[in-house]
């Protein structure tokens, strides 16, 4: 064993297949400690006639919950990597990948979805490579102000939002009186989220990414017009 590695992990209803049947399963909010071990592996390769293939080297790393509660599966993670991996802070390094892997996935599907980069006429790639470096800025900020209204609630709207975005939001959703009160950070991301479809009950937690953008395309026309035609009594 190389070390032990602590987090906490929240409620959650998960899906687990049972005699074929997905059946949903209630993972218990806990702090985690798994055991963290690695090893290298050499996969000898298929037969080839006249072809022979190298053998293939891999790293395995595996997180091992200790003690979990009864009734709970275990945290178990087994991670095959390229990266050569030597000790406990290597092993530490692959886990962090890992872990990354969801706010990876949920970027691809923000520029693909919410970008609909993938309709793009463009068949030259010296023209479509300006053109992804601008979407990809699109969908990182998707990502950032959802992030950070979780992180950061309580900052002023206009520490990210321009006058022009979020007082012309404001007087769509709330009417010109509430222009009187500037929201928070949060305050305003519920509101672009509400603009994507997120009705904001108990139930549905925090906006996500397609809540958002679909809210930002919204948000863009607003202040649009709020500059196009101005203000009124200096509001």
């Amino acid at each position: 064993m190389l070390g032990t590695i602590e987090f906490d992990i929240t409620t959650k209803i998960q899906t687990k297949k049972v005699r074929g049947v997905n059946t949903p399963v209630l993972r218990q909010a806990r702090h985690v400690t798994q055991e963290v071990r690695a090893c290298r592996l050499e996969l000898k390769p298929p037969w080839r006639k006249g072809h022979p293939l190298p053998a293939v080297t891999l790293w395995a790393v595996s997180a091992n919950e200790l003690h979990p509660p009864a009734g709970q599966d275990p945290i178990d993670w087994l991670i095959l990597t390229s990266i050569p991996v030597h000790d406990f802070a290597g092993a530490q390094a692959i886990l962090e990948i890992y872990l990354g892997r969801w706010e990876i996935e949920v970027f691809h599907k923000t520029l693909k979805s919410g970008c609909t980069i993938e309709e793009i006429q463009l068949k030259d790639h010296e023209r479509l490579k300006p053109a992804l470096a601008l979407y990809m800025i699109v969908a990182w900020r998707v990502l950032y102000l959802t992030k950070l209204g979780r992180v950061c609630p309580d900052l002023p709207c206009d520490a990210v939002f321009e006058e022009a975005e979020w007082k012309s939001l404001v007087a769509i959703a709330r009417g010109r009186p509430a222009l009187a009160h500037k929201p928070t950070l949060n305050e305003m991301i519920l509101l672009i989220a509400q603009q994507g479809g997120h009705r904001g009950r108990k139930c549905d937690g925090p906006p996500g990414p397609q809540a958002m953008w679909m809210g930002l395309m919204s948000l863009r026309h607003f202040a649009t017009a709020w500059k196009a035609f101005g203000p009124i009594d200096g509001s």
